[in-house]
């Protein structure tokens, strides 16, 4: 504290003896009964006591602290509302600055700690969210409380354990969004890969009628429950895309020509059995199965006896049921704005200052899903859509918050850079204060 009161009278030399002055425990008193706005708390004090002075240790300290938390809560991490509104329960905090062990002086001061739990939640708020009214009351609370030490350390502890309870009741409504979520992004995944798949064997061929409209239902049907039970590296896929291969190559009319009998025979025969193991995990409806089965053997019977088939040219597998956003060639580059993306991280979207928390990323379908504060779910945005969000700058991630002590030495800085410009002699030094480290200087433990 003696090398901040140094600096201040250098820098404040009129007020260094006022004549009628008041004391810390009357400006103390004042700042935590009319709380007021930080940033504006020197008007207010002159406003007060107009026929008194503020010595250059109170002009200092108080001007200082009151700067500090100005900016404090002008941080992009804050909106805008919630800011302001914080801004207006800083009078504690400002009259605690006058202790000789303030948290303008001491680094590990409980209200760097305070600090840091009201940003943590401020990350996620946003007026618009449900209970937002009574979370905004509950930050402006804890800074109301912190009068002095004990009041801080009491109003960490306070929020340390409302914080806890927040995260275990968020948690619970996250993890039913994600599974869900998860859920409907892996669906849509397999079936957009079951189509891919299809269309890309079936393209261009003539197939018997029942063969053509099993497509979109059976067939479809099948291979997207293979891609969700067992997944596109599995032996089971990989076999039921080879059956599905050698029965379309069965039906069609080429097959059937003489030079290609044996070759029939022997692929059918191999297939008779496989392709019932395959369709029992792929078609579970015994009834279903049993039917297509029975078809696909008159078809083969066809074929092997030279009885002609009514052939249909082969439907495309409809695109439209794949949900919008959902890109086509999930092997594309993932864009350079989203690598780095990790769950956890919050945005804001500028138009509308909505705070957003990513909490799904699912390279498979390139899909990204996002929760507001209370933990529901506010946005499902492809990788491509968001990306071009934020190269055009609608989405910007929220910073984390700098630690109150490194405002506090910056502010020192700041000041110290004010006090050599005001000497001839710009190095010339504050007894006490180093010219180069003068904000750590300051502060101790």
């Amino acid at each position: 504290m003696e090398r901040l009161e140094r600096l201040f009278a250098g820098l404040y030399p009129g007020e260094a003896n006022p004549v009628k002055s008041v004391s810390d425990a009357q400006l103390a008193s004042f700042l935590r009964r009319q709380q007021p706005r930080a940033g504006d708390a020197l008007n207010a004090i002159h406003e007060a006591f107009a026929d008194t002075t503020l010595t250059c240790r109170q002009r200092g300290l108080v001007g200082m602290a009151d700067s500090i938390l100005a900016d404090y809560f002008t941080q992009a991490v804050f909106h805008p509302q919630l800011g302001e509104c914080l801004r207006h329960a800083c009078g504690g905090l400002m009259a605690l600055a006058l202790n000789d062990d303030g948290w303008l002086v001491r680094r590990r001061h409980p209200a760097g700690a305070l600090l840091t739990r009201i940003a943590e939640v401020a990350q996620g708020w946003h007026p618009g969210n449900p209970r937002a009214a009574h979370i905004r009351d509950t930050l402006a609370g804890w800074l109301a409380g912190a009068a002095d030490t004990a009041g801080t350390r009491k109003a960490v502890a306070q929020a340390e354990d409302w914080i806890s309870r927040f995260h275990e009741r968020r948690q619970r409504v996250t993890k039913r969004v994600k599974e869900t979520e998860s859920g409907l992004l892996e669906m849509r995944h397999a079936r957009q890969h079951a189509v891919q798949a299809l269309n890309r064997q079936v393209a261009g061929r003539d197939l018997p009628e029942f063969m053509a409209e099993s497509l979109a239902q059976q067939w479809m049907s099948a291979f997207q429950r293979v891609l969700l039970n067992e997944g596109e590296n599995s032996p089971v896929w990989l076999r039921l895309n080879r059956c599905f291969g050698l029965l379309l190559w069965t039906l069609q009319p080429e097959a059937a020509q003489a030079g290609q009998r044996e070759k029939l025979q022997r692929v059918i025969g191999r297939l008779r059995n496989e392709l019932r193991e395959v369709l029992e995990s792929a078609m579970p409806d015994d009834v279903e199965r049993n039917d297509l089965l029975d078809s696909i053997q008159v078809a083969h019977l066809c074929q092997l006896h030279n009885r002609p088939m009514d052939l249909v040219r082969a439907p495309v597998v409809d695109r439209g049921a794949i949900s919008a956003g959902t890109p086509a060639d999930a092997g594309r580059d993932i864009p350079a704005e989203v690598q780095s993306l990790h769950p956890g991280r919050w945005f804001q979207v500028n138009a509308t200052g909505e705070r957003l928390q990513l909490l799904l990323r699912n390279d498979q379908s390139r899909q990204l899903v996002f929760v507001n504060q209370p933990g529901m779910r506010a946005l499902e945005i492809s990788f491509e859509a968001f990306a071009g969000r934020i190269g055009c700058g609608d989405a910007i991630a929220v910073p984390e918050p700098g630690p109150l002590a490194q405002w506090v030495s910056d502010s020192v800085e700041t000041l110290f850079g004010a006090w050599c410009a005001r000497r001839r002699e710009p190095g010339e030094a504050v007894p006490g204060v180093s010219p180069t480290g003068g904000g750590a200087a300051i502060l101790s433990r």
